[in-house]
């Protein structure tokens, strides 16, 4: 049976919770519910309560509730969450995250969601699915699939009934999923790529190929090379790392490009062989 951590407050989205902890037991599987909350009193009786969320990160919950910001308040659950989370996958205990919130909701269950490595399933309902300015640094690097719950994460009618019946189905289904990876060994090369670039790309990737080791190419743009540092230091590239990118001249002479803090260190930490080529830098 799968264990799906179901991450909210649930002073505020109690009714919501129970909702999905039935569908996810309708489907087979076993709701593990963590409470993040900080204010009211829980609805509905958690898994892991909110002082043990607090303990996790090195506080009490009368000591959180303390904060004057409600931001920084829920930041240090998020904390204490997260480690939590990454205990239970770590000893086998979950197999998949749902999180079901709106602003601050999404936050704690994003949060939790991105301190876990890529493939473990996760699956966010949020009324801020639809705000870009959102949902790119509550996604940030890692496989987060964002569901927009279109009204606002509250009570249980035709449209929220429908929302969290299908979020749970997917993350069931996520967590049911068997991942085969391919018998082919071969090492993994990244290619951080450019569409002025293209050309060049595909005449590496085929090299690359020939050569024996599979390319994995990354956009310089947006994301791109914070997913790129991302991948590399959860261990995916073993082969190498080839750059044919702009981003951080771009960065530094006043564009759009935003290179994470990290950016060409990982490959090196790992010991792994790279070429850097700047792109297009005109």
């Amino acid at each position: 049976m799968r264990t799906i951590l179901v991450v909210a407050a649930l002073d505020t989205k109690g009714l919501e919770i129970a909702f999905c902890k039935k569908r996810i037991e309708e489907l087979g599987a076993k709701a593990l519910l963590i409470d993040g909350g900080v204010l009211g009193e829980p609805t509905i009786p958690p898994d892991i309560t909110r002082e043990e969320v607090a303990k996790a990160a090195g506080t009490t919950i009368e000591n959180v509730r303390k904060i004057p910001a409600e931001a920084e308040a829920l930041g240090l659950q998020t904390e204490g969450a997260a480690i939590i989370a990454q205990r239970l996958l770590k000893e086998g205990k979950i197999h998949g995250v749902l999180g079901v919130g709106g602003g601050m909701g999404t936050a704690l269950g994003t949060g939790v969601m991105r301190s876990l490595p890529i493939g473990v399933p996760k699956f966010m309902v949020s009324s801020q699915a639809g705000n870009p300015a959102v949902v790119g640094p509550s996604v940030g690097t890692k496989d987060i699939c964002m569901f927009h719950s279109v009204t606002d994460v509250v009570g249980i009618n035709n449209l929220t009934r429908t929302v969290f019946t299908r979020a749970c189905g997917g993350v069931v289904g996520m967590a049911n999923a068997a991942v085969t990876q391919d018998a082919d060994t071969k090492k993994i090369v990244a290619i951080m790529a450019k569409g002025t670039t293209e050309p060049t790309n595909r005449a590496l990737r085929d090299r690359v190929a020939a050569a024996g080791f599979q390319p994995m190419t990354f956009h310089c743009f947006g994301y791109g090379p914070a997913s790129q540092e991302q991948v590399i230091a959860d261990g995916f590239i073993d082969g190498g790392v080839i750059e044919l990118a702009s981003d951080w001249l771009d960065h530094i002479a006043g564009g759009d490009s935003f290179p994470p803090p990290d950016r060409y260190e990982n490959a090196g930490k790992k010991g792994l062989p790279q070429v850097f080529i700047p792109g297009s830098c005109d």
